[in-house]
C-alpha cells in the first residue's frame, strides 16, 4: 500500500462508487485510450475462457481429461512467456511496441484457434496464443507511468470495476453465440466463434493501443523540440 503522504482522502460519497474512479482516467493523457485497449482485450479473454471446454467437446470430442491436459499446457506456456519471454522482448522492443505484438500475435492465434481442425493445430496455434498473456503486463506499466502515485489506486480500481464488467458480458456474450452456432440445424455451424470475436476485440484494443499511444508519443516528440 501507499505511504500515508501519498494517500488521498476519501473527499467525496461518489469516490466510494467502484464506478466512480472512472475519471480519474480523464484527468491523464493518454491513460484513458490504455485502458480502453487493456479492457477489450480482456473481453476477449473472457470469450475464451468461457468457451474452452465447450469448444475442446464440442470440436474434438474431449473429456474432461483433455480438456484439463489442454488448459494446463496453456498455463505453462504462459509462465514461461511472462518469466523468459516478457523481458527480453520489452528491453528490443520497448513497451509501446512489445503491447502492439502481443495484440497482433494474440489476434492471428485466435483466428487459427477456431480453424484448427485437429487437436495438434489448436495446440500449435496456443504457442503464438502466449502472446497475448505480455499485453497486460506492458499494458499496466504504461499506465503505471503516466499517473501520479497519489492517483495509481483510483486508476487501478478503473480498471478492476472494467475488468468486472467485462467478465460478466464476456461469457454471458460467448456461451449465447456458442450455443447458436452449434444449434442442431443451425444455418452456419461455426464453433471456434467465440475465438473469431475475440481476435476482432484483439484487433480493435490494437488499433485503440497505437492510435492513444502514437498519439502521445507524437505530442511528447513536439513538446521535446519545443522545450
Amino acid at each position: 500500500s501507499h505511504p500515508p503522504e501519498r494517500r488521498r482522502p476519501l473527499a467525496l460519497l461518489r469516490q466510494a462508487n467502484p464506478f466512480g474512479s472512472l475519471g480519474a482516467l480523464r484527468r491523464h493523457r493518454g491513460v484513458s485510450g490504455i485502458v480502453l485497449a487493456l479492457t477489450s482485450g480482456t473481453l476477449g479473454m473472457y470469450f475464451i475462457i468461457s468457451t474452452w471446454v465447450l469448444y475442446g467437446t464440442e470440436r474434438y470430442g474431449w473429456s474432461a481429461r483433455g480438456n484439463g491436459l489442454a488448459m494446463a499446457f496453456s498455463g505453462v506456456l504462459n509462465v514461461l512467456a511472462q518469466t523468459l519471454v516478457l523481458a527480453p522482448l520489452v528491453r528490443r522492443l520497448g513497451e509501446r511496441r512489445t503491447l502492439y505484438t502481443a495484440l497482433g500475435v494474440a489476434a492471428l492465434a485466435n483466428v487459427l484457434h477456431g480453424l484448427s481442425a485437429q487437436p495438434w493445430m489448436l495446440f500449435a496455434s496456443m504457442v503464438l496464443g502466449v502472446m497475448g498473456s505480455l499485453a497486460t503486463p506492458v499494458a499496466q506499466s504504461l499506465i503505471s507511468a503516466r499517473v501520479p502515485a497519489e492517483e495509481q489506486g483510483a486508476v487501478q480500481g478503473a480498471i478492476t470495476s472494467l475488468g468486472g464488467l467485462a467478465a460478466i458480458v464476456g461469457p454471458l456474450c460467448a456461451t449465447t453465440l456458442f450455443a447458436h452456432f452449434t444449434a442442431p440445424g443451425a444455418a452456419l455451424y461455426l464453433p471456434g466463434v467465440a475465438f473469431f470475436c475475440a481476435s476482432v476485440l484483439l484487433l480493435l484494443a490494437l488499433a485503440v493501443a497505437m492510435r492513444t499511444l502514437g498519439a502521445t508519443a507524437a505530442a511528447d516528440g513536439a513538446a521535446a523540440v519545443v522545450s
